[in-house]
């Protein structure tokens, strides 16, 4: 059994940093993990039991910052409940006492990160009953460690420019970058510096997330359509970069990731 709840973010404050929120509950006893995919932000995740990802174990819940690579999360239990906040692509900086480059392909769940730590919210959020006191007591987290004065215009173009670039990963950048009056050397320091990586790879992680749900959504895709949409120069760049990303190709993929296809297909 599957149940999946997503919703927005409450407080207006954390609209510019939080793109929403979601719940997963699983029950089975042949699933135990997951995949993590790449995608243009960091999550927060909350989990009602101990999980392993890359290697660690964590009792109730960690950070994610954002990756070039598939993770894959595991867990023993039968009945799975995990709790996601979803940050917009340059949304995770704000909230954080460390550089985010330090959390780049990176997994964490020391308190020391925030800029106000709060040791506890990882095991009294998994264990809030039902999504709305969840959402509550996270946002709540977030605002006593939102630092949101640090975020100047030139920092919100830039933030602007990731948006449009994860919705649409083909969209020209000259426009937009014309408009931040930077160096180049000064605008590629800024833009690691509010997303964690580079342009190039951000670009890398908006194509590959556009085209992965396009796949997960088309019983019948056509790859070469898709490809063009998701902004890769021709077929064999999209086959190329896709599969170092999920790991399979393209024609692989959604027979690969079963729950993937699952979330991406219900109507709720």
């Amino acid at each position: 059994m599957l149940q999946v709840r997503e919703t927005p973010v409450t407080d207006h404050r954390l609209t510019p940093y939080v793109a929403g929120y979601g719940l997963i509950r699983l029950r089975s006893d042949s699933i135990h993990e997951k995949e993590l995919l790449p995608w243009p932000g960091g999550f927060l995740l909350f989990v009602n039991q101990a999980f392993e990802l890359e290697g660690q174990t964590y009792p109730s819940g960690c950070l994610r910052g954002i990756h070039e690579s598939a993770s894959c999360l595991r867990w023993q239990g039968d009945e799975l409940e995990v709790f996601a906040v979803r940050f917009a692509p340059c949304g995770l900086r704000p909230f954080l006492s460390e550089p985010l480059e330090r959390l780049t392909n990176s997994v964490s769940a020391a308190p020391e990160l925030w800029n106000s730590p709060s040791p506890s919210v990882y095991r009294a959020v998994a264990a809030a009953p039902v999504l709305e006191t969840k959402v509550t007591m996270v946002e709540d987290f977030l605002i006593g460690t939102l630092n949101g004065g640090g975020i100047d215009a030139i920092d919100r173009t830039i933030m602007e420019l990731a948006d449009t670039l994860q919705h649409d990963p083909s969209a020209t950048v000259g426009p937009a970058r014309e408009r931040i009056p930077l160096g180049n050397r000064q605008f590629a320091r800024r833009f690691k510096a509010l997303t964690g990586v580079t342009l190039r790879t951000y670009l890398r992680i908006c194509r590959f997330a556009y085209a992965k749900t396009s796949l997960l959504r088309s019983s019948t895709p056509s790859l070469t359509a898709l490809g063009y949409d998701a902004g890769y120069f021709d077929q064999a760049h999209f086959s190329r970069d896709f599969t170092h990303l999920a790991e399979q190709s393209p024609k692989r993929f959604p027979a690969h990731y079963p729950l993937h296809r699952l979330l991406a297909e219900r109507d709720d």
